[in-house]
This record gives structure tokens, sequence and C-alpha cells, in this order.
């Protein structure tokens, strides 16, 4: 067949079709993190799909239904009534920031020769500063209720933004059943449309699939474990909103390096300040203890060798990824740097001596 396409032709269809992806990116982007969540969540559920979708005979109607459902019933609902828990929380912590150490006990621990009192007339000649009681007392406050305002403020959004918020619970929805019901032909099409071989996508598809096995199962996982265990430790001492602090505990669980230390450290020291030694010996060894066992046994032994992806980078993309898209960031972060490090292996492999030699290579073949 003869070609009728002229060089013009072609030029002005690569610019409407570049157009065209960027107003479709620009429509998409409103949805962009309920995608990005339905995406990870039917890749990480797909396996119970699979099963499920053989068991009735191939209708990938009724499975995708049940699928969707069970992520439903299973993840999400339980999620929203943590969340009415910990807004309770937030509240109750926002009227309750005074006088959370008192001025009296402060005054009798440094007047004492007790360890606490030591300790604190050691650090105000360290830092050439005075210590007071009521110095003590009004940075604590200020700390604790600097926090209760961010979080408080922060459920006002999401209240105030309900519509928002419940259209893209509809859209994530919409796409976990798609996802599930047409996502083999999906992918089909995006081989056939995506100008990139095969197996350059394959490799680009599986570093998604592990990046994001390991961020929503596997570090989901210990987030969880690790926050619950904070918030019943938080409730044996007598600590207060165990619920709202274990919630910090799990979303901080999801950064390496530091993870939780940034709620029971503060937290024994806390205790200590009070005089509550016992107490504050066992949030210390009780949390350090079960986020050991989770970080440097369970994570290693769950993720396994195949996803070689440093603590560091990890770190870097959570904390870059918060800064720009806020919570979200702690998945995007993380799943842009798989991207890039995917590329750049591809880049090194093949492209690499494509570019140094001009593509002459490539038009010989």
């Amino acid at each position: 067949m003869k070609n009728v396409h002229s060089k013009s032709g072609i030029v002005l269809f690569a610019i409407f079709f570049v157009v065209i992806i960027l107003l479709l990116f620009r429509l998409l982007w409103v949805f962009l993190g309920a995608i990005v969540l339905a995406l990870l969540t039917v890749n990480l559920t797909y396996p119970i799909y699979s099963r499920l979708e053989k068991f009735f005979r191939n209708r990938k109607n009724i499975a995708a239904y049940l699928m969707t459902a069970f992520v439903l019933l299973c993840i999400i609902i339980p999620v929203f009534f943590v969340l009415l828990t910990i807004s309770k929380e937030t509240a109750h912590l926002y009227t309750k920031t005074k006088d959370f150490i008192s001025q009296d006990e402060l005054s009798y621990l440094m007047n004492n020769n007790s360890l606490t009192g030591k300790f604190l007339k050691e650090l105000s000649r360290l830092l050439e500063h005075e210590i007071t009681p009521e110095y003590i007392t009004q940075v604590t406050n200020n700390v604790i209720k600097n926090i209760a305002v961010y979080l408080y403020k922060e459920f006002n959004t999401i209240v105030s933004n309900a519509a928002k918020f419940i259209l893209s619970f509809l859209v994530m929805i919409a796409t976990i059943f798609t996802m599930y019901k047409r996502g083999d032909e999906l992918k089909e099409y995006l081989l056939q449309v995506i100008p990139l071989p095969k197996h350059n996508i394959d490799i680009i598809v599986t570093k998604f699939n592990e990046i994001g096995r390991s961020i929503l199962f596997i570090n989901g996982l210990s987030g969880v474990i690790q926050g619950t265990m904070l918030a019943v430790s938080f409730l044996i001492v007598g600590l207060g909103a165990p619920a709202l602090w274990g919630a910090i505990g799990g979303f901080l669980a999801f950064m390496p390096i530091i993870g939780i230390t940034l709620v029971y450290i503060p937290a024994t020291v806390f205790l200590i300040l009070q005089g509550k030694l016992v107490s504050a010996v066992f949030i210390f060894a009780f949390n350090i203890l079960h986020s050991s066992l989770v970080e440097y046994i369970l994570k290693p032994r769950l993720i396994g060798k195949d996803i070689k992806m440093s603590g560091l980078l990890v770190f870097v993309g959570i904390i870059g990824g918060m800064q720009i898209f806020g919570v979200l960031g702690i998945l995007y972060g993380p799943l842009i740097i798989a991207l890039f490090i995917s590329f750049a292996e591809l880049y090194r492999l093949e492209y690499r001596r494509l570019f140094e030699n001009g593509f002459r290579d490539h038009s010989s073949s």
C-alpha cells in the first residue's frame, strides 16, 4: 500500500497527539491519587482475583464484583472508622493541651537529687539556659498543641472537601473494578500503543509491581503492626490519644532509619519529666524491641532479595514525595525513584550505545 502520509501531516498528527495526551493527563491529574491507589490495590490482590475467576469458570463480571466488594469491606471501611476515631482523639487532644506536665511535679523533680533532677540541671548547664518548670511546661504544651492543631486542620480540610473525597473514592472503586475485569485487555492495548519494546515495558511493569507490593503490602503491614503496638503501649501506661499516636507511628513506619522513634522517644522523655521512670523504660524498651523485630527480621524476609532499592533512596523518596504531593507522597516518592532506576538501567544496558552511535546501529539493523 502506497504511503499517503506527508511529512507535514505526520508532524501535525504528532503535535495533536501530544497535546491530547497532555490534556488527558491534566484531566486525570485531579484523581491521580485515587488511580494510583487503585492500581496498587489491584496489583496486591490480583492473585486472589485470579483464583476467584477460575472458581466461577472465567466469569469475570462476578469475580470483579466480588473482589471489589472484598476490597471495600476489608480495607476501605475499617480505615474510615479508624479515621473517625483519630479525628475524635485529635479534637480531644486539642482541648486538653494545658498542664500536661504539672509545674509542682517539675519543681519537686528539679529541686531534689533524683536522676531526672540531675539530668535537667546538667542539661541547663550545657545549654547555658535556665530550664525552669514554667519553661518546660510552655515548650511541651506548645509542641503538643501545634501537632494537635495541624492534625485538626488536616481533618477539617478532608471534611470540608467531602465532595472531592467522595468523587475520588468513586473513581478509585471504578478503577479497581475495571482493572479486575479488563486489566489484561488494557495491558495488551498499551503494549501496542507505547513505542517501546515489549521486554522494556515488562521490566518497567515488574519494577512497578515489586515496589508497589513493597510499599502497599509490606510497609503497610509493618506500619499497622508498629502503629498498633505503639498504641497498645500508650494505652498501658495511660498516655492520651493512643489511636492518634498509633496512626502517626504507622505513617512514620513507612520511613526507614527513623520510623516510630519520632513518637516513642519524645513520649519517653515526657514520662521521665513526669517522674514515671518505670513507664518511660517500658515505652522505650517495648517499642524499640518490636520495631527492631519488624524492621530487621520480618520486612527483609518478606521483601526478599529481588527488590534492590536502598533504604536511603526510599527515605529520600518518601520525604521528597511528601514535600511535593503531601501524604500520598509516601506512595509517589518511592514509585518515581523506582521508575527512574528502571529507565536508568534500560539506558545503561540498551539505549546508551544507541545514543553514543547516533542511532546508526539501530537504523542499519
